[in-house]
């Protein structure tokens, strides 16, 4: 089973070298970067926000949004091509390929956190050491996988990437907006608070952000999210490719 999920895994990564990936993994995240940069740094170093160490970890959140809908896509267009039935028809563990898919997204993770990072530093985002720097990408990671997991659960129901791509950005809208991610808690309404706050978004960029500050951090929230999603998405994501 490992070598087959190795195999698997060259495949997916040599697929996804294409030029539409390229774009939403890297290119796309930083144009965000940019705007996000124009726009709100003069208002929230006005509040008195370091913004450096405010965006660089929004941006981060927001590209692993986006690996999802990549995840999705992929999955879609394997389900259309053929791809799937072709490997369930093969004397190959099916669990490898789900392993592979997790492997790759996994993989596929680090590139846009890594870019991100270092654009991060050129304005001036650092970490406060090596540990706080490993746990913050593992955190991004995990969290970024338990929403590939749904995507993969959606995407083994349809044989159309580019409607399942449409259909991932549409949960992910509202739980961007409605977080932390791109401003902080106290600008918005009281009666909106504990929406704001219990937002899995919420809760993993605020420890994103503590952990590159080298500031005391409860980890149990994002964690606690993670452990759910991945729970709830894995079931489905089992369930629909039994099904597929």
């Amino acid at each position: 089973m490992i070598r087959e999920t190795g195999v698997l895994v060259g495949r997916n990564v040599r697929i996804s070298l294409s030029r539409r990936s390229f774009f939403q993994l890297i290119v796309s995240p930083l144009v965000f970067f940019g705007g996000f940069h124009l726009v709100l740094n003069h208002l929230l170093s006005s509040r008195g926000v370091d913004f450096a160490q405010f965006l660089t970890p929004a941006i981060v959140m927001m590209a692993m949004g986006l690996a999802a809908v990549s995840t999705g896509f992929f999955i879609a267009r394997d389900r259309s091509e053929g791809m799937l039935n072709r490997c369930r028809t093969l004397p190959i563990n099916g669990l490898s390929i789900l392993l592979a898919r997790i492997a790759t997204d996994a993989l596929r993770c680090l590139v846009p956190i890594a870019a991100i990072v270092a654009v991060g530093y050129a304005i001036g985002f650092r970490f406060s050491g090596l540990p706080a720097a490993v746990g913050f990408v593992a955190l991004a990671v995990a969290f970024a996988l338990s929403f590939c997991l749904g995507a993969a659960a959606l995407a083994l129901r349809s044989d159309d990437p580019e409607s399942i791509a449409s259909a991932l950005f549409l949960p992910m809208l509202p739980l961007l907006n409605l977080s932390t991610v791109f401003a902080p808690l106290s600008v918005f309404p009281d009666w909106l608070e504990p929406v704001i706050r219990i937002n899995p978004y919420s809760a993993t960029v605020d420890a994103l952000r503590a952990l590159a500050d080298g500031q005391p951090v409860s980890l149990a929230p994002p964690l606690i999210w993670i452990a759910a999603l991945w729970l709830v998405f894995g079931l489905a994501v089992s369930r629909a490719f039994r099904r597929a």
